[in-house]
C-alpha cells in the first residue's frame, strides 16, 4: 500500500474518483453542489464522514497532487464549520503549499 492510500485509510476519507462515466452514484450530485466544472477536485464532510472527490480530467502524478491538496484541506482543520483562522485564499495557498511538498516526498520516495 502507498503512503497516500495509507493515509486516507487511517483518516477514514474516502476518495471519489470521477473516471468520467458517471458511474459513481454521486457524481452528478457532487458537480451541482460542488460546482466542480473546471475544478480538479474537491474535499467534504457528509456527516462526519470525509471524502476527495476528484474531477475526471486528471490523472497520473496530477491526480496525486490534486488528493493531496484536498487532504490538506482536511488535516488543517479547513472542513470544520468553526475555522475561522484565514480567508479561502490562504486556505488555498496552505493547501498548496502542504500539496507540493507532500507531492516532491512521493516522487523522491518513489524515484529515489
Amino acid at each position: 500500500m502507498d503512503i497516500l492510500a495509507k493515509i486516507l485509510k487511517d483518516e477514514n476519507i474516502t476518495l471519489c474518483p470521477n473516471d468520467g462515466s458517471g458511474s459513481h452514484p454521486s457524481t452528478e450530485h457532487i458537480n451541482k453542489i460542488c460546482g466542480l466544472d473546471g475544478h480538479e477536485g474537491y474535499a467534504f464532510c457528509v456527516k462526519g464522514r470525509k471524502y476527495i472527490y476528484t474531477g475526471a480530467q486528471v490523472t497520473g502524478w496530477e491526480m496525486k497532487y490534486v488528493i493531496a491538496h484536498e487532504l490538506g484541506h482536511i488535516l488543517m482543520g479547513h472542513l470544520d464549520p468553526d475555522f475561522k483562522e484565514c480567508d479561502r485564499q490562504t486556505k488555498e495557498s496552505n493547501a498548496d503549499v502542504f500539496a507540493a511538498v507532500f507531492t516532491a516526498l512521493l516522487l523522491f520516495h518513489e524515484y529515489r
